[in-house]
Formats: C-alpha cells, structure tokens, sequence
C-alpha cells in the first residue's frame, strides 16, 4: 500500500488515472473516495456521472465495491486516509496495489493528531507506507 500526502487535483476517467497537486499520476483499475464520517463528493466534473466511484457509509456500499472490484490484481486509488480510508486501504490490500492519497501529512492525522499519528508512520518524511 502506498500513502501520498498530496492533494487530488483531477480524474481521468478514461484512462482510469488520478492527478495529483504536485503532477503526479496514479493509475487504477477501481476509485475508492474515503473523505471521512460524512461522505463528500469530490468537486471535480465526471464524478456524478460515473457509477464506479464509491462513498462508503453502509454496508450496502460495502458490498458494491466488493462486487465492483471482483478478482484479485486491481490497482485501486483510496482518497481519504481517515479511519475509514485507511480500513478500506488495508482490506483491500490483500491481493491489490493499493495508494490512499490525502491532504494531512499522516494518516488519520485531522481525527488523531499528527503527534499520535507521525511516530507510527514508517517513512515519515514521505509519508509513504507498503504493503504487498
């Protein structure tokens, strides 16, 4: 899994990339919105008319990108590294190429702190953990 502390500044849904801030590119095969307790859209044209981007708040959503990201393999882009991002990120880790990318510096850091969260990260400076 990677971490991106980054802002999202555009989705390309045709060739299924997510642009961040700084112009870097993230490739996926499913797009994972995690924005925290209250759902929120993303204020970026195309997203009202795409089915295949998710807001996760119960556990009908749940079973929509489990059923949406079918087998194994999938390069899946998370945005939102709250509690729910980062529960999403984990589980979905298992078997795929997961990137969470968010604007706070560490995980869960708006809920928790960055002093709680930074000391558990284990490249703080980049803010980018794997998993494989």
């Amino acid at each position: 899994m990677d971490m991106v502390s980054d802002e999202v500044s555009s989705v390309d849904f045709g060739t299924k990339t997510v642009t961040t801030k700084s112009e870097k590119s993230y490739p996926y095969t499913k797009l994972v919105l995690a924005t925290g307790g209250i759902p929120r859209q993303i204020p970026l044209p195309g997203f009202q008319e795409l089915g295949n981007i998710f807001l996760l708040r119960f556990v009908t959503d749940a079973r929509a990108i489990m059923a949406a990201l079918g087998g194994k393999n999938k390069k899946v882009v998370i945005v939102g590294s709250s509690f729910i991002g980062m529960e999403v990120g984990n589980a979905l880790s298992k078997g795929n190429e997961v990137t969470i990318i968010d604007t706070s510096n560490a995980p869960v850091a708006r809920v928790m702190g960055e002093e709680v969260t930074r000391p558990a990260m284990l490249e703080p400076s980049r803010w980018v953990a794997r998993s494989q």
